[in-house]
């Protein structure tokens, strides 16, 4: 009885502590912490920071809901839930779609100490095409592409320490025939808006343009900077600029020495882009070093996210000038062909969900509250990954998965189709520039079954620095097999005695209430080269297979369809007797082979098989 209430108190301490966890994650109020001094980059929202935080913006709205006038909207939103525009499934004809549009006005002042800065305007999450004007100037050319980052230089658009108008006019159907392809034309929702925060940044001349960390489990760390300088010099003296960084505690204790970086050939982008960026740019590359024994730092998994802070700084003749922090982890990952994947030298067996970005009454536009009950509930289902189904997520979503720890498979959008070559390689840019350096992120996905560019493959090892895994879902791709929808006898046919690959399954059992840890018992019960756990998805068919352990013998097998159960005692030790309404059901048509697969896993000597 003590024992009872024992556990019964532990478990209600726990939900305590994860309900306060929430509730303490207030609204952000802003985009990232303001400049604590000049050398910092500075910070100033246009727009709210999610659902739980928004600014009216003007709106006018082409067709549909509430179209043809001027009105206001909240930022960032997606429009139907605001109430323009009209719904569309992603599956839904094309003559069932509005392709409405969305004119977003929004007037602003700079300080006017920014001028002679750099001052980018950045967007989160546009759907689908955004063309942007700084008063009454084209910021440059139309992005392309909803679940991106992208950034404007608009330093020679503002009128400082005056008023400026922002004007945004959002396509919801993109002018690019493969990125409709890619993503509205899926299994999912598509919305239209200025989904996630829009804001400015504002650095000096010469910054620190990107940050790349590779910090290994066994405390090797390798970082690449990128610096844009205030013009391209012919025989310019880069010696004058240094770097340094110094890693800290999350409370921000020194951990280390202050490590100097040096000028380097190194550059994790593909000979094209830097000649492009050479052309108009001038630009450094400093590579930065260190190593840290295990009383320093700790390796980061999901049951131990040790998060470090990293502080960079970038000085030009003794002077610091512009300094920036991230969030790293030390983390190694590896797959070993015919064999696993290795996360600091352990297998992994993944058991996990997919995620979409998304709430019932704000559509794409979520919350830090919202992507930390997410996770926490995954938490709570003994999972310890997560794919991003099906495209990058919210930067929140994957902080929270960092700190509170789940490995994440960040995926470029691609339904059943790929972006083309010219505009896949930008959106492959943005994703990994914005994500590489979250240690919970431990695989790259390009596009889902059948959605993959090939050409795109090269820019994920070029630009990761961290050289992390990259998949095919659906396929058999960089010594992974990741089969979807798999049948009853796949791991003993296909992965035994086949092609003993590692496999990581997604969507299994699709349309079918599936209880994962019995039936995958029976599939792998014989298969020593099944190394990962499959990916849950729920679909709608009432049908449930559950086994129950007796006292006189191996197993009891019960199906339930619809309404229907029928469960049928043992008749004698190593026989089960099946009583099966199949209803025409695929997945119980062959009934012979499920015999074969239950006698050869569980070692049964007899399956009869009698109708309801």
């Amino acid at each position: 009885m003590y024992k009872r209430l024992i556990d019964r108190f532990i478990i209600a301490i726990a939900l305590l502590v994860q309900i306060l966890c929430v509730a303490n994650a207030q609204p952000e109020t802003s985009k990232r912490p303001k400049a604590l001094n000049e050398a910092e980059t500075a910070i100033q929202l246009l727009s709210g920071t999610g659902s739980d935080h928004t600014v009216p913006w003007d709106f006018y709205c082409t067709a549909g809901k509430n179209s043809g006038k001027w009105t206001t909207i909240a930022v960032p939103s997606n429009w139907e839930l605001q109430g323009f525009g009209g719904y569309n499934y992603g599956l839904d004809k094309d003559s069932l779609r509005i392709n409405e549009k969305g004119i977003y006005r929004h007037n602003f002042q700079v300080p006017a100490d920014w001028k002679g800065k750099v001052v980018h305007i950045v967007f989160d999450g546009v759907m689908t095409d955004a063309a942007v004007k700084v008063n009454g100037k084209v910021a440059g050319p139309v992005h392309q592409g909803a679940f991106y980052t992208f950034r404007y230089d608009i330093s020679k658009l503002l009128r400082y320490g005056k008023q400026n108008q922002l004007e945004v006019t959002v396509s919801k159907n993109s002018a690019n025939a493969s990125v409709n392809s890619a993503e509205r034309k899926g299994d999912f929702w598509i919305f239209g808006g200025i989904f996630r925060p829009v804001y400015l940044e504002a650095m000096p001349p010469a910054f620190i343009n990107r940050v790349s960390v590779d910090a290994k489990g066994d405390g090797h760390l390798n970082a690449l900077l990128h610096i844009n300088l205030p013009a391209k010099i012919e025989g310019a003296d880069n010696s004058r600029y240094q770097v340094r960084a110094q890693l800290t505690d999350s409370k921000g204790t020194k951990i280390g020495p202050l490590i100097t970086g040096k000028l380097s050939q190194m550059d994790n982008r593909p000979q094209a882009v830097i000649q492009a960026d050479a052309a108009s740019q001038g630009q450094l590359t400093f590579e930065l070093q260190g190593q840290y024994n295990k009383e320093q730092v700790k390796p980061w998994t999901p049951e131990t996210p040790h998060m470090y802070k990293m502080r960079f700084q970038l000085w030009e003749n003794g002077k610091l000038i512009h300094a920036l922090e991230k969030k790293i982890g030390f983390r190694t990952v590896e797959v070993r062909p015919r064999d696993g994947i290795y996360v600091n030298g352990v297998k992994i067996k993944f058991k996990g969900v997919n995620h979409h970005s998304f709430w019932p009454s704000t559509g794409r536009t979520t919350s830090k509250r919202l992507s930390i009950q997410d996770v926490l509930m995954l938490k709570d289902m003994n999972m310890n990954a997560v794919r991003m189904s099906h495209y990058p997520p919210d930067e929140h979503f994957l902080d929270a998965c960092d700190s509170l720890g789940l490995f994440v498979l960040d995926e470029l959008t691609g339904w059943h189709h790929h972006y083309d070559t010219q505009v896949g390689s930008k959106l492959v840019a943005e994703m990994i520039i914005r994500d590489e350096n979250h240690p919970s992120i431990v695989m790259w996905d390009n596009g889902n079954e059948g959605g993959f560019n090939f050409d795109l493959d090269s820019l994920f090892d070029i630009y990761d620095l961290q050289k992390r895994p990259l998949i095919h879902p659906w396929a058999i791709f960089g010594h992974m097999d990741t089969q979807h929808y798999i049948n009853y006898d796949y791991g003993m046919v296909r992965i035994s005695t086949a092609m003993k690959l590692p496999s990581l399954q997604s969507f299994y059992m699709d349309s079918m209430m599936a209880d994962l840890v019995q039936v995958w018992a029976i599939i792998g019960a014989k298969c020593g080269k099944i190394h990962f756990l499959p990916v849950a998805f729920c679909g709608s068919l009432p049908m449930r297979l559950l086994f129950a352990r007796t006292k006189t013998v191996s197993w009891t097998l019960t199906v339930i369809t619809g309404q229907t159960a029928s469960s049928a005692p043992i008749m004698k030790k190593k026989v089960v007797i099946m009583r099966l309404k199949t209803s025409g059901h695929r997945y119980l048509l062959n009934i012979e082979r499920l015999h074969r697969l239950l006698m050869v896993n569980l070692g049964l000597k007899t399956v009869i098989t009698s109708p309801i």
